[in-house]
């Protein structure tokens, strides 16, 4: 495979992902970024801000923006670790909670569009190589 193609592919992926959550976002208030962040925090609750950086392989300071964001709007509280008073632990808000099954519709039925022609086999041999791919890049064995 030519390297312009796999750029291309992983491109038009990327950014059309992103339109599509940006889309969904917008009606939350938040950005496609946040909201990425949002569905990691309902599924890690207690997660502090460092190990969801890492989890998303993404720095802390934008971590740390999203946070505010998401706290300023209302789907999440942080609180400061009981072992290291300096690290904050995320727990997501009632009102976090009650659009998580909305979220998870959306981003399923967008899966499943861009995916219907792929046979069940064959997307999980690209999903299982894309993860070794995004480990090894995450600096994850």
């Amino acid at each position: 495979m030519e390297i312009e193609q796999i750029c291309r592919v992983f491109g038009v992926l990327h950014r059309h992902s992103l339109d599509h959550i940006a889309g969904f976002a917008r009606g939350l208030d938040i950005s496609a970024v946040e909201c990425i962040f949002l569905l990691f925090v309902l599924a890690n609750e207690g997660i502090n801000q460092e190990r969801l950086s890492a989890l998303l392989t993404i720095d802390k300071s934008a971590t740390a923006k999203a946070m505010k964001s998401l706290e300023r709007a209302g789907y999440i509280e942080r609180s400061p670790s009981s072992r290291d008073r300096r690290a904050k632990i995320v727990f997501s808000t009632a009102k976090a909670r009650d659009l998580q099954p909305l979220i998870k519709a959306n981003l399923k039925g967008y899966m499943e569009a861009i995916t219907r022609e792929v046979s069940p086999g064959d997307l999980e041999i690209t999903l299982r190589t894309i993860e070794a791919v995004t480990n090894r890049l995450a600096g994850r064995p």
